[in-house]
């Protein structure tokens, strides 16, 4: 009994540290301010992993893509030949890969770079709690970057027309109460940027970043397909 306290202590610490660790690193470097952005490109050797994040996501993903609607990621082929242009000269031959594709999604680098908040306190719960608190605390971990590799790009589909393509598992997902709120939460996120950062979430209310829809949000969730139940 002691090693299930054990392993559920785990799981909520891991939970909370996954997701403001979330909400902290999509705000700071996904949405990098110009000086932060200025800061990296004197140092590429250290920084060129955040430089790749930030153009892939806060460039590339939010403003380059998905410009017509939430769920509209092209308008066109030569919409999708322009930004792959551009990714290529900044020099990025990967953008439209399976591990990228136009910032939809992460490769598994970023299971590591999403949790450079959290890993450093995995042996020290091990120490300090034990091995059941330790596993606990590091299956949490697994959950954000799957839910940004996975569940992310199906975020951005309108399920009406594309739900049946999914594989039985994501489908049963997509229909639970907390994947409709991470699809709402996500929508005002691409709206107006400096809020609702987790796909995990809770970070975003704990650090008073949290947006709630207006009645002229949810008309237009419910325009492209957004349940609001």
């Amino acid at each position: 009994m002691q090693s299930l306290y054990q392993i559920i202590f785990g799981l909520t610490t891991g939970y909370l540290s996954a997701t403001l660790s979330e909400s902290t690193f999509h705000r700071l470097i996904g949405h990098a301010s110009p000086s932060h952005q200025r800061a990296w490109r004197r140092i590429p050797d250290r920084f060129s992993p955040f430089v790749l994040s930030h153009f892939r996501h806060g460039i590339i993903h939010h403003h380059l893509t998905f410009k017509s609607n939430f769920v509209t990621k092209f308008a066109d082929c030569q919409e999708k030949d322009r930004v792959t242009a551009l990714a290529l000269r900044k020099g990025d031959t990967d953008i439209a890969a399976d591990h990228c594709d136009f910032g939809l999604t992460i490769g598994w680098r970023g299971f590591f770079y999403f949790n450079l908040l959290t890993l450093p306190f995995l042996p020290v719960i091990f120490l300090l709690m034990g091995p059941f608190c330790a596993l606990g605390y590091a299956l949490m971990l697994v959950v954000t970057p799957s839910l940004s590799r996975w569940i992310h790009p199906y975020l951005h589909q309108d399920l009406r027309k594309t739900g049946d393509n999914a594989p039985s598992a994501l489908r049963f997902l997509f229909e639970s109460g907390y994947f409709r709120s991470v699809r709402r939460h996500h929508y005002l996120h691409h709206k107006y940027l400096d809020c609702n950062f987790n796909l995990l979430l809770g970070g975003d209310w704990i650090l008073g970043v949290h947006r709630c829809p207006t009645p002229s949000d949810l008309d237009e969730m419910n325009n492209i397909g957004i349940r609001l139940d």
